[in-house]
This record gives C-alpha cells, structure tokens and sequence, in this order.
C-alpha cells in the first residue's frame, strides 16, 4: 500500500464547533415529543413549544445564540400572521360551503317528481360534475292525455352554469302548454335579454301523447335523441336540430314526430354522456341497446341507474361535464 491511516488525535476548532452542534441536534431530538403518523401539521402550542426547546439548546453555544434568537423571533411572527390569514381563509371558505349547500338545496327543489303513468315508464339519472348542475330538465302534465318533457344543458358546469337554472326553469314554466316550436322561440327571445352573450343553452322540449303514443319535439342545438324500436332491436338517432338558445335572434325551430310502438323508447341526454364521439355509439347504440333489449321487464329507473354504475364504475373514461340521461318507454300493455 501506498498510503496509510493517519489517526486524528486533536480535534480543530472546526471540528469542535460541529460535534458540540451535533451534540445540541441529538439533545433536541432527545427533548422533542415525535409527531404521530397520523399528524400531518404542527399545532401552534407544539410550535411553541419547539422554540423554547430551541432557546433552550442554544443559551448553551452563546455565538449562535443571538442571530438564531432573532431567526426564530421572524419566523414567530410570520407564522402568527399566516395562522391568523389561514383562520381567515377558513372561515370564508365554511361560509362558501354553507351557500353551496344551499344552492344545491334549491336546485333539488327545482326538480320535478318523476311523473308515473299506467301505459308509460319513465327513469330519469343526473350527475353533476361538482356539487351544483349545469344540466336541467323538466316534466309537466298539459292534460289528461298529454305531458311535456324538457331537458336543457346549460353552457359550462359547476356554480357558473348553475346561476342560470333558476332563469330556465321559470321560462319553461310559463311556456309548456304550447308547441314545442313556439315555446323555444320565446324562451330564445327571453334569452337575448337575459343571458349574456358568452352564456347559450342547448335544450330539447317535447310532448307526449299518451293517448296516440306520439312525441312531438323541437330542438335547439341539443344533443339529438334516440328512439329505440322493440320489434327491430335497434337505436334510431331522432332527426331535427336548430341553433342553440342565445346564439341567434329571432331562430325558428322545426317540429318533429314520432310514434312509438309498444316496447319502443325515447332516449334523451346531455352531451356529458356523450362528449367524446366515439364513446357515444359504445354508450348510447350499445350499451343501452343491449340493456333495452336483454330487459324487457326491467324498470326504466332501474336502467338509467346501470348506465350510470357503467358511466362512472366500468368504463376507463373520465367525467368532464355534467350530464343527465332519461328514458320513456311505451310499457307492452
């Protein structure tokens, strides 16, 4: 071998200055309690605490003492002030939570009860993306014969989109009774008042004669709705499609119709079913073909609710939007 060990005897001032802060590191760890695992933030008495462990530990090397005081005094401070801004910010936020909690309230309010009929079965699912809802939707019975079916989806989700369903659902209100065409018409006119000009809705509204079996509907740039034929087996796109309400003064819109056999189905959804194009044939054309088809006995609630299970369980899609889905079958009978 070339070199050899050399032994340090002495110690260099150095080196003396690291083992005594070595020494102070392990007494404070010695005299510091350890933080639970299941702790994830330091409390402000513990805070506290910690600095008089720190005082206590640096009153023995007296060089360090006095910059590491003043150190310790700023960073106090900025905590105290941080806390004091964090309680502030807590406090506004429990305040938002509580206003959330009571929009949600009113929005539930705004639903209607699912309407139930001898020869008619109706299944109705939403899901918002956060707490409050950009999708809307509407019954409403004209007579003995005949009820009127909205669904609308506001532009955006979340509080946003949510300010305007109160301004939708009383537009709807005052309007049901009349045609399809007429009634969007008006709420378009309503709209350009109104809603501002980033804001538009897309809606579909439609009545059903429970007497003819026949669903008339207008569309206002809404996603298309499907007819699902018993005897055939298959999904049929609804025709019919016009401007979306707020995008164009005085639109008209086209009146469409048609006529369900027993065992057919009308199905009516937002575009946050069917967002990415090619997801809509694997959700719409398919898979509630299949459960249509395979069910015949299954209520149409029972449905909607295993479409949602696979929304949101079973398929590697992420939600990006609101969405709502509604099913009216024509019952065998």
């Amino acid at each position: 071998m070339t070199g050899k060990w050399i032994r340090q005897t002495d110690q260099s001032p150095l080196q003396s200055h690291v083992t005594q802060l070595s020494s102070h590191v392990l007494n404070y760890e010695a005299e510091t309690p350890p933080m639970n695992s299941t702790q994830s933030t330091i409390g402000e008495e513990d805070f506290f605490a910690m600095d008089d462990i720190h005082m206590r530990n640096l009153e023995s090397y007296p060089p360090l003492l006095g910059p590491m005081q003043y150190s310790f005094q700023v960073m106090l401070s900025n905590y105290r002030q941080l806390l004091q801004k964090y309680e502030e910010v807590l406090c506004d936020y429990k305040a938002i939570q509580v206003d959330i909690y009571k929009a949600v309230q009113l929005q539930q309010d705004m639903l209607p009860v699912i309407p139930s009929y001898e020869n008619i079965d109706i299944g109705v699912k939403q899901a918002p993306l956060k707490k409050l809802c950009g999708d809307y939707y509407f019954f409403s019975e004209i007579d003995e014969d005949r009820f009127s079916i909205s669904i609308a989806d506001i532009m955006g989700s979340g509080i946003t989109a949510a300010l305007y369903s109160p301004m939708l659902h009383y537009a709807i209100r005052g309007e049901e009774l009349i045609c399809p065409t007429e009634m969007l018409s008006r709420i378009n006119k309503q709209a350009e008042i109104k809603l501002p000009s980033c804001v538009f809705i897309t809606m579909l509204h439609g009545i059903y004669d429970r007497k003819l079996h026949t669903f008339s509907y207008a569309n206002a740039g809404h996603e298309p709705g499907y007819i699902y034929r018993y005897k055939e087996k298959e999904m049929y796109e609804l025709s019919g499609r016009g401007a979306a309400i707020g995008v164009l003064k005085n639109s008209t819109y086209s009146l469409c119709s048609v006529t369900l056999e027993k065992g057919d189905a009308i199905v009516l959804v937002t575009d946050g079913v069917v967002e990415r194009r090619e997801l809509a044939q694997q959700v719409i054309e398919q898979k509630i073909r299949k459960y249509l088809s395979e069910n015949d006995n299954i209520s149409m609630q029972e449905l909607v609710e295993k479409i949602h299970y696979y929304y949101t369980e079973e398929k590697d899609q992420p939600i990006n939007d609101d969405y709502t889905i509604m099913i009216i079958r024509r019952n065998y009978n």
